[in-house]
């Protein structure tokens, strides 16, 4: 008889709380399993399909420099902010069977953050040459 004395106190270890979720995949989503109320899905295996869902998506990915279509793995999945209704449908000639929800421009707080880098950098420029100007003098 194997002896599972050992064992008991494994299984009542805690475990962390934290856990890896799902995450919307697409661009400027950040819906996150268990902090927000939305229902996830996987993208379609079939081809018409498929096809119709990474066009709308629209992603794309930046590597070495140069954009390329984004491919999505067998752990993307798209948030149900993305369906008109609130959830897919499996019915073709329902408008939540391809995803139609997106903003596919950049957030403004992003574009307000680049200003003012861009603000920054400028009045460092003009205080540079103006302390150049006035040690000349």
């Amino acid at each position: 008889m194997a002896d599972i004395s050992g064992l008991q106190g494994e299984s009542q270890k805690r475990r962390p709380k934290w856990r890896s979720g799902n995450v919307c995949c697409a661009a400027n989503c950040s819906n996150r399993e268990g902090r927000d109320r939305v229902n996830f899905y996987r993208i379609p295996k079939d081809k018409g399909r498929r096809s119709a869902w990474l066009g709308a998506i629209s992603r794309v990915e930046v590597l070495n420099g140069k954009k390329v279509s984004w491919k999505p793995s067998k752990h993307s999945r798209l948030c149900s902010k993305h369906f008109i209704s609130g959830r897919k449908s499996d019915n073709p000639s329902s408008p939540n069977y391809i995803p139609k929800v997106f903003s596919h421009k950049t957030p403004k707080l992003k574009q307000e953050r680049k200003s003012r880098t861009r603000l920054f950098t400028e009045r460092d420029a003009e205080t540079s040459a103006n302390d150049v100007v006035n040690k000349a003098r």
